[in-house]
């Protein structure tokens, strides 16, 4: 959490940006604090006790308290700080904690020319975000409904519960988001600015994947897909691929990219690792409100804190 510091970078990125628009930033305006709970115990009905959530809400409590010790959180001026607690969907076969995430929202306050007004930014104020307990992050923890395909779209014989399973195999597995970095014992980062933030003493929260492993899943996936054309398509184009590897590159772990395939599976080391979340990671001997995995962004680019 040292390097949070970097929020103040994006704080004021997000004010440069704003300093063109029709209006005036209070930059001196005393601002305030307020926590909001968007439903995070009530969206998903995961079977969590009142107990658990009860304790859960104290550590989400406790994650935005070390947060405000960073000075732009501490000293609030031109704007109000609403720490939001959101629900994510609960993981039914990785997950074990209560899954959520924290946006720091910043409610800015402006003084608008047309109106000669203060205001406050309200509709989807910028925010930085915390997710806990969501062990495939970065948009990796995909949902577990699969819609049914049209009638007319499958193939004769198509087996949907076969597909379904195909798909649900093939959405376990992801690419790690950029070159691993780790800073000390429990906090990894990828890519630069994806942070990861466990507890070092456990087993690994993601495992790697063979080439093996990831062509049965696409094989699976493709023999089994609903429209004839596709299925047959790319069976071969699979089939010709994998049989081009040696057995020791089939048993190698598998890599995402760096190769012109149908599949993006490569043998040869990139710095996008195929994983999957490992649910061993999980200490089932503590409470499901105990907070065991955190991610974040931290952008290191100005240009992308200042425009996106």
């Amino acid at each position: 959490m040292k390097r949070i510091i970097a929020l103040s970078v994006c704080l004021f990125g997000m004010l440069h940006f704003l300093w063109a628009q029709d209006s005036k930033l209070l930059t001196e305006k005393k601002g305030e604090f307020k926590i909001v709970d968007w439903g995070v115990y009530t969206h998903y009905n995961c079977g969590f006790t009142k107990t658990e959530t009860s304790f859960n809400f104290k550590k989400l409590n406790n994650i935005v308290e070390a947060v405000r010790k960073n000075p732009v959180m501490d000293a609030l001026k031109g704007f109000d700080l609403m720490p939001t607690y959101f629900a994510q969907n609960c993981d039914e076969k990785f997950g074990y904690g209560i899954p959520s995430s924290v946006h720091f929202e910043f409610h800015t306050w402006s003084w608008y020319k047309k109106t000669g007004k203060e205001g406050r930014w309200d509709i989807e104020p910028p925010h930085w975000d915390i997710v806990v307990n969501d062990i495939r992050p970065f948009g990796n923890g995909q949902s577990y409904a699969v819609n049914r395909p049209y009638k007319d779209d499958c193939k004769k014989g198509f087996d949907f519960e076969k597909w379904k399973t195909a798909t649900l195999n093939m959405r376990e597995v992801f690419h790690t988001p950029g070159k691993k970095e780790t800073l000390m014992p429990g906090i990894d980062i990828y890519g630069g600015d994806k942070i990861v933030i466990y507890n070092a003493g456990k087993p690994d929260y993601w495992l790697p994947v063979t080439v093996k492993e990831m062509y049965t899943i696409y094989f699976d996936y493709y023999r089994n897909e609903p429209d004839e054309i596709v299925s047959n398509m790319t069976m071969k184009m699979l089939e010709a691929e994998y049989a081009a590897f040696s057995d020791a590159e089939k048993n190698s772990p598998a890599y995402f990219g760096g190769v012109a395939s149908i599949s993006q599976v490569n043998p040869k080391k990139t710095d996008q690792q195929m994983v999957r979340a490992n649910p061993l990671y999980w200490n089932k001997q503590l409470s499901k409100g105990a907070v065991q995995f955190m991610s974040c962004i931290l952008p290191q680019d100005k240009t992308v804190i200042i425009y996106n």
